[in-house]
């Protein structure tokens, strides 16, 4: 949450130089577009995790018997770089794969591309990205 607030603002401060400049970088049909998207999808992703969950603490727990490690800074890096490139070949399964391009598609279709079309993605897209993370 804090990741997209910070991203608004920003956005927003992009958004007040180029309309300042009239440099046609941003639209305001575009920028509302991109925020309300961006909002909805931050608030069906809370209500996906909510539902992950409790299968998480089931698969984890439960089914593979798994204790979990103390925190140290070799596992959160081995965690970020994991998380990193699960995220990458996300990203080229989304460009490659037909069937995905067509929920990814969402994030290219944007007309101008600024800061906030990170913000501009399907709502399908959370449903499924939990299963490579």
């Amino acid at each position: 949450m804090i990741f997209f607030i910070l991203l608004i603002t920003i956005a927003l401060m992009e958004y007040l130089i180029s309309t300042k400049r009239m440099d046609g970088v941003y639209s305001s049909s575009n920028i509302i577009g991109n925020f309300s998207t961006g909002f909805f999808l931050i608030l069906f992703g809370i209500l996906a995790e909510l539902l992950y969950i409790p299968f998480l603490i089931v698969a984890f727990s439960k089914v593979l018997h798994y204790d979990y490690p103390p925190f140290n800074i070799i596992s959160f890096m081995w965690c970020l770089l994991l998380i990193e490139v699960s995220y990458y070949i996300l990203h080229r399964v989304h460009h490659v794969v037909p069937f995905f391009w067509i929920f990814h598609s969402v994030h290219h279709g944007d007309t101008k591309f600024n800061t906030s079309t990170s913000l501009r993605h399907s709502w399908f897209e959370t449903l499924y990205t939990f299963y490579f993370y």
